[in-house]
């Protein structure tokens, strides 16, 4: 790149802008994730994800990760409720956007049965944090430490936070260009169970429903980013992603994402457009510093276009592994493809002793809890780990090395069930890797593997 066009990028991404978007954001974010946290108390999740289960599916790589013992996995979480306070209103903001960073992705990296996209998100997000300025103004650092306060922030801090998001609706739009979203799977199959709302049920249980709500989903996440970007279409866009957000807080249990959303995307308005609405004739922060521009830094470039970049190619991974990532689930997580498919599985796990050649099944609900079970059924990967874990969890007292054999079979979106993992494969054996699993079973392509239920 020319020095001339490194320069101006500097200057463009180092250039002060209002902080008042970014201290709504951040008081935003804080009050979400506290309340969060305090779903999580309340309603017995702690217990359910993250006491109850005897096995934990790990992620590649973090297999060293385990989950704190009692009591100390309760306070873990309200640590971080805690921590998403301070971040509210600001109280030590580096420490508690650290904290609280380390302490979400902890609790992501514990269960793979666990993962949600808007987890994922949130990891990101409070990863960022840690490193935009939003505590300049309207915030308790600003009033106890002078040097903190400023009514102004880089553009870049700003910037990251909208690609971060744009990202999100661009792959997710992406995402939803196949055969089974384009002919209204899985909302044929969702709708009649999410909405019941006379006397329009009959219209919602119905196939055009089905195609509205599929197209609709399409376009939205397809046009959110420029439609943003534009100011005469911004308001409107914003408008319709309210709506969005809101329709699907109330039809998937999709947590804390539609607000989550919400307070990401009104990022995309003026900077200053909190002063605007509330009327503050000025900045946020009283006294200030003058807005003057601060020297760029190298490093905050290198990493700024770093992220960025995992960012871009990380959902793009999938076209690295043959066939359909819904069905072999191979490159589908990390590339926010949300919602696409119903997956309805049914496992069964036929073990084998060596030295005798005895054969017993085993039930996965004997070790996994509800969720853990129906998540592993569709997921190849996670029937390996769990497979490993049988392998030595039912061993006999003669020592003896026992096979373990799936019988897996799984409907896609309507589709006859097919088997999932090769039965006749020990699959305690198998490669469990970055690299294409030969043991997953394709999806048929033939006329009966593309036939959909009415």
């Amino acid at each position: 790149m020319p020095t001339h066009s490194i320069r101006s990028l500097q200057q463009r991404l180092f250039a002060p802008i209002d902080a008042a978007s970014l201290v709504c954001f951040r008081i935003a974010f804080g009050l979400v994730m506290a309340w969060d946290m305090y779903g999580f108390l309340s309603h017995g999740k702690v217990d359910f994800h993250f006491v109850e289960p005897v096995f934990y599916f790990k992620y590649l790589g973090f297999s060293w990760v385990e989950p704190w013992p009692q009591p100390w996995i309760y306070l873990h979480f309200y640590a971080l409720g805690v921590l998403a306070i301070c971040i509210a209103i600001g109280l030590l903001y580096r420490l508690a956007a650290a904290l609280f960073a380390l302490g979400y992705t902890y609790m992501f990296l514990l269960d793979q049965a666990q993962y949600q996209n808007h987890y994922y998100l949130i990891c990101l997000v409070s990863i960022l944090l840690v490193w935009i300025p939003a505590h300049r103004s309207f915030s308790l650092d600003a009033r106890l430490f002078p040097t903190v306060r400023s009514p102004c922030v880089p553009s870049w801090s700003l910037w990251i936070l909208r690609a971060q998001i744009g990202l999100v609706y661009f792959y997710g739009a992406v995402a939803k260009l196949n055969v089974d979203w384009l002919r209204g799977w899985p909302m044929r199959q969702w709708l009649p169970d999410s909405l019941y709302l006379p006397p329009f049920s009959g219209f919602l249980n119905s196939a055009v429903a089905a195609y509205a709500f599929s197209y609709a989903g399409l376009l939205i996440d397809l046009c959110a980013v420029p439609l943003l970007l534009w100011q005469r279409t911004r308001a409107g866009m914003l408008a319709i992603l309210l709506a969005f957000h809101l329709v699907n807080s109330q039809i998937f249990s999709i947590g804390s994402f539609p607000y989550l959303g919400t307070a990401l995307s009104l990022l995309f308005l003026s900077p200053s457009w909190p002063r605007a609405l509330l009327r503050w004739p000025v900045p946020l922060a009283q006294p200030a510093r003058e807005m003057t521009a601060p020297r760029p830094h190298p490093l905050v470039i290198a990493l700024f276009m770093l992220y960025l970049g995992l960012q871009v190619l990380l959902p793009l991974r999938h076209w690295l592994y043959p066939g359909n990532p819904s069905w072999s689930e191979e490159g589908h997580r990390f590339a926010w493809h949300m919602k696409l498919r119903d997956k309805i599985c049914h496992s069964s796990f036929l073990l084998e002793e060596s030295a005798t050649g005895q054969r017993w099944r085993v039930h996965p609900r004997k070790y996994l809890t509800e969720r853990q079970s129906e998540k592993m059924g569709g997921r190849p990967h996670m029937l390996v780990q769990f497979a490993r874990f049988l392998s030595e969890v039912e061993r006999r007292p003669n020592d003896a090395s026992i096979a373990v054999y799936a019988h897996v079979d799984c409907s896609l979106n309507g589709r006859p069930p097919f088997p999932l993992v090769d039965p006749t494969r020990d699959l305690a054996q198998a490669d469990y890797g970055l690299g294409s699993a030969e043991w997953i079973l394709p999806l048929p392509t033939s006329r009966a593997g593309t036939h959909y239920a009415p």
